[in-house]
């Protein structure tokens, strides 16, 4: 008499895998890496593999299982077939018969979020009622409905697929479903993380536009204090901004923070001028402006040795700027 069967919860990031005995109580679980590339097709495989392995490790024959029941998510109608599972790079085919195939034991499929409220129903928060709909929230969102104790699935399986409702409109990034303005896209863990990195670049595109603004007025707290937060938000340092950030913190007198940054922004557009073959006098006329901020700098830090280097090399690389004479003879005298 069989003694054991297996759960399986595809997810768009992870599988999640149970061993069960026969009244549903679970003996063991585990997960592995969904791997979603090349369409999907090593989870299959890795499923198969990962029960036999399990079989094997815990002595559990084949007669021993009655079967393994498998949740997906996309539309999975009543013969185990599913309908282009979007977030597993899947088209149509019979899971349940490719992974009974590949098992040698009985396995039926359904819908993850269907099976989920099934399982409710039977051992969980829906546990003595008939008619309950069952929520899942992960990559994607969602739904089961059971009525009169079944499952509704709908002509595919879809019946309760609500994550690809209309929700927004004007949304300019495409669900994974093709459509635009899916629930999934606003509920789902990657569409909060989608959402809240579009906020962070807004608010990192504001951040620099008022340091920018806030530069330009001389108000050079504010300024240095809008430019770190656009780039704790992520905005990506350029040179220019490495220098008024820099410039900034010069004219505020935290010459260690603007040392800091005016060397993070000369390496910045030393490696961009190394990438054209053309010099951008834009670009050059930055890199001068900041290679003359660095050796004040380090002579607010008293680093006069290196204030030196800097201005021998200054002086080399730009021999008709004739403005830095007195300073390079102070330097001198150091």
């Amino acid at each position: 008499m069989a003694k054991y069967c297996f759960g399986v919860d595809v997810g768009g990031t992870t599988v999640k895998l149970g061993c069960f005995d026969t009244e549903g109580t679970l003996l063991e679980k585990w997960e592995i890496h969904t791997r979603t590339e090349n369409s999907g097709e090593a989870i299959r495989p890795d499923v198969a593999d990962s029960i036999l392995d399990k079989m094997k490790e815990r002595e559990i024959a084949r007669e021993d299982v009655v079967g393994v029941g498998i949740g997906a998510p996309g539309p999975i109608d009543g013969e185990g077939t599913v309908y282009n599972a979007v977030n597993l790079g899947w088209g149509t085919f019979s899971i349940k018969n490719r992974l009974q195939s590949l098992l040698n034991i009985p396995v039926e499929a359904g819908n993850d979020a269907n099976v989920a409220a099934l399982g409710e129903m039977w051992k969980g928060g829906g546990q003595g009622h008939k008619n309950l709909v069952a929520v899942t929230l992960g990559t994607g969102v969602g739904g089961g409905i059971i009525a009169d104790g079944k499952i509704l699935s709908g002509t595919t399986g879809a019946a309760g697929e609500i994550g690809h409702i209309h929700v927004m409109d004007g949304e300019s990034e495409r669900c994974n479903c093709g459509n635009y303005g899916c629930l999934e896209q606003y509920t789902s863990a990657t569409g909060i993380v989608r959402l809240a990195k579009r906020r962070l670049e807004e608010a990192a595109e504001g951040y620099c536009g008022l340091g920018m603004t806030y530069y330009e007025q001389k108000q050079y707290d504010q300024a240095l204090e809008m430019l770190e937060k656009a780039f704790d938000n992520g905005t990506v340092k350029t040179a220019k901004l490495c220098n008024l950030a820099g410039t900034s913190a010069l004219c505020k007198e935290d010459y260690a923070k603007a040392l800091e940054y005016i060397q993070e922004g000369i390496a910045l557009a030393e490696e961009k001028q190394g990438n054209k073959k053309q010099e951008d006098k834009k670009q050059e006329t930055l890199l001068q402006e900041m290679k003359y901020n660095e050796i004040i700098c380090l002579e607010k830090t008293a680093d006069w040795e290196m204030a030196k280097e800097k201005m021998s090399e200054y002086q080399a690389a730009y021999p008709e700027d004739e403005s830095v004479a007195k300073e390079a003879e102070f330097l001198q005298t150091r």
